[in-house]
């Protein structure tokens, strides 16, 4: 009963369009290509969760916009996702494992209270992340800076 919506552009779409076709999936994925940050945050709004099997993201922007929209995360324990996905918010599965991060997709999809909760969570921690916070925190470090190098002197 699911869709999958796959957002972005990458040198492996042919084949995961050819994929889909072969396991006779093609009217359960569609195929995006890459959105304008309006439709990507109607897409965030109308999906259940957000899922990356990418073990390359330092610090993943997508992962967050997701989360600012209230979406849970499934992703990859590798790289900057295990420092930013936690029990809390959405659930890692292991690198490498199709099939660990396919049964941390269908739970959440299956425990609606647990997807929820988690999307709520997920929407908290994303704020850490707003331009206002970033700056706030840089400010306060620039001051220890100042302040450690004026007692120096």
């Amino acid at each position: 009963n699911a869709t999958l919506a796959v957002a972005g552009h990458g040198g492996i779409k042919d084949s995961l369009q050819s994929l889909s076709k072969d396991l006779g999936m093609e009217n359960n994925v569609v195929f995006t290509g890459t959105l304008s940050k309006p439709v990507l945050a109607k897409l965030y709004h109308a999906s259940e969760l957000c899922a990356t099997a990418s073990t390359s993201e330092v610090q993943s922007i997508t992962m967050l916009e997701a989360m600012a929209s209230g979406l849970p995360v499934v992703g990859v324990n590798a790289r900057g996702l295990g420092e930013h996905i936690n029990i809390q918010n959405g659930l890692l599965a292991e690198p490498d494992d199709p099939e660990d991060l396919a049964r941390k997709i269908l739970l959440l999809l299956q425990k609606d209270s647990l997807r929820k909760k988690l999307g709520v969570s997920a929407a908290l921690f994303a704020q850490n992340f707003t331009a206002e916070r970033i700056a706030t925190n840089w400010e306060q470090i620039y001051e220890k800076v100042i302040k450690n190098y004026t007692k120096r002197r």
